[in-house]
């Protein structure tokens, strides 16, 4: 965060109400706070600083929105934050991506055009208003974007050359892990979007194989790296799927800081997950011990870490109703194995960088 942010903040916190130069300062800070993270790792103000409790609100309801982890109960907290906020800009800026994932239209154009003016979200407006009316970028995004391209000729090759190779798996990983390493320093949401892509298109040929796993495991870690294969694997293989949630969350509750609604969020995807493969997969016995084996590893990590969770009121249901239903269940199903069509699942990228 810059001096000059973190010396208006001051004195915007300092000021009464009443003070006609306030609203000045409440406009150069809308205009200048480019990200609500600044905030929250903002170390003067104090974890009970209202404005700080918002930042997080939005950074966590944002991350959610777009790493693929949805929480309706993360994007209910954005009503917390007021219209008088320092910080509403950002809160309609992400109601409006919000309801362009869902593909609600005529709600994202609203929001989008209700973004005050001369905010920091503002500069996204022409950018939604030009895709939402299905218009051509502007001459100057087409400028900026062929500057970005001749500044990443190398990362371009790079794509032909992982694109080239996608007909034999161990050539596509090997060449995918190269480009990776080369660019996970300087673009991270392009290295998962090239691993993604390569786990999709596995998927798609009917070659993923659990080399792949190892490598994206390999690339970017445990967590991340089962939840990478449980979203890619989520339209193809649901039983798989489930798997890779179940060892992505036992990975994330191992990390010293963990989020309560990040691990609700994990538990209402399995809890969905699974009830898809109840009613549509026919399990094998050694599928269903593999499942208690890893239930019964991660509830007693959960419980351990948020012993909260067992008997009151901050999940809906028992997180593991339908999973040890699946895991109780005859092998001889009343429904036959169902195949699922190749369709790509809506898989949402992280696009905030943290």
């Amino acid at each position: 965060m810059s001096r000059i942010i973190k010396k208006t903040l001051n004195k915007y916190f300092l000021m009464s109400s009443d003070n006609p130069e306030k609203e000045e300062l409440s406009q150069f800070l809308k205009k200048n706070i480019y990200s609500p993270v600044i905030l929250t790792k903002c170390d003067f103000l104090p974890p009970d600083n209202p404005l700080k409790k918002e930042a997080i609100i939005l950074s966590d309801a944002f991350e959610a929105l777009t790493n693929g982890m949805h929480n309706d109960e993360l994007l209910n907290d954005l009503s917390l934050i007021p219209p008088t906020s320092l910080l509403a800009p950002w809160k309609t800026f992400i109601l409006a991506v919000d309801a362009f994932y869902r593909n609600e239209e005529d709600l994202c154009l609203d929001l989008v055009k209700s973004i005050e003016a001369e905010s920091a979200p503002s500069a996204f407006k022409p950018l939604f208003l030009n895709i939402m009316k299905k218009r051509t970028i502007p001459d100057e995004w087409s400028k900026l974007a062929a500057a970005i391209l001749e500044n990443n000729r190398e990362l371009s090759d790079s794509l032909n050359l992982i694109k080239d190779s996608s007909e034999i798996e161990d050539v596509l990983l090997d060449t995918a892990e190269m480009v990776i390493k080369i660019i996970s320093r300087e673009d991270s949401e392009t290295a998962l979007k090239i691993m993604i892509w390569c786990l999709e298109h596995l998927q798609e040929s009917e070659m993923l194989s659990d080399k792949a796993l190892t490598k994206v495991k390999k690339l970017f870690g445990d967590q991340e790296g089962y939840r990478l294969a449980a979203l890619t694997s989520l339209s193809f293989d649901p039983d798989r799927s489930l798997v890779y949630w179940l060892h992505s969350l036992i990975a994330y509750l191992e990390q010293r800081n963990t989020k309560i609604s990040f691990v609700k969020a994990y538990l209402n995807i399995i809890s969905d997950t699974a009830e898809s493969v109840k009613l549509e997969f026919e399990l094998t016995d050694e599928y269903i011990m593999l499942l208690t084996s890893l239930i019964s590893e991660l509830s007693v990590n959960l419980y351990h870490i948020y012993p909260e969770i067992q008997g009151t009121s901050v999940l809906s249901n028992d997180p593991f109703q339908d999973i040890f239903l699946l895991a109780g269940k005859n092998s001889a199903p009343l429904h036959p194995r169902k195949t699922r069509d190749s369709v790509k699942s809506a898989i949402q990228l992280e696009l905030f960088a943290i």
